[in-house]
């Protein structure tokens, strides 16, 4: 089976209360400007592996080539927003894909159309293609507790 949504470090407690949560995307975004040196960025890029590998065909190759090259263009793009990339090379290519991922940027104007939290997006694009997986995520509460006829003890 491809790479999912149930795939991710980060998942929304509920499919159901997901329709008004960002959590995957806040997280994600928190994490990365956390990034300051190259061991976070390489612990960062093996943790969010799977939200990369959630396109069919991924923007960027993992592991990147040249984290040191990687990690100062990000942190120049992090200071200031403005900073040109130079799409030729590698490195920016890869700048962008962690500034926003793919599967992150495709579920924004889902739920923009919608009017629903990314997280709905997200489980609509990367859960719900495999009907295999139409329980996953039912009544699941914050903290990962085990599914207990759709209600969680606290």
């Amino acid at each position: 089976m491809p790479i999912t949504l149930l795939d991710l470090p980060v998942l929304p407690p509920d499919r159901d209360t997901a329709c008004g949560t960002s959590i995957i995307q806040e997280t994600y975004l928190q994490e990365r400007d956390a990034i300051k040196t190259v061991e976070e960025l390489e612990a960062h890029l093996k943790r969010w592996e799977n939200l990369f590998l959630l396109e069919p065909e991924p923007e960027v190759e993992f592991p990147l080539k040249d984290l040191e090259k990687t990690l100062a263009l990000l942190l120049q793009c992090r200071e200031n927003v403005e900073t040109e990339l130079n799409f030729d090379t590698i490195e920016a290519k890869e700048v962008a894909c962690i500034m926003i991922p793919a599967a992150l940027m495709r579920a924004f104007p889902l739920a923009q159309h919608y009017i629903v939290g990314h997280d709905l997006a997200m489980v609509r694009l990367y859960l719900d293609p495999y009907p295999e997986l139409i329980d996953e995520l039912r009544g699941q509460c914050y903290g990962g507790c085990a599914k207990r006829e759709n209600s969680c003890s606290t």
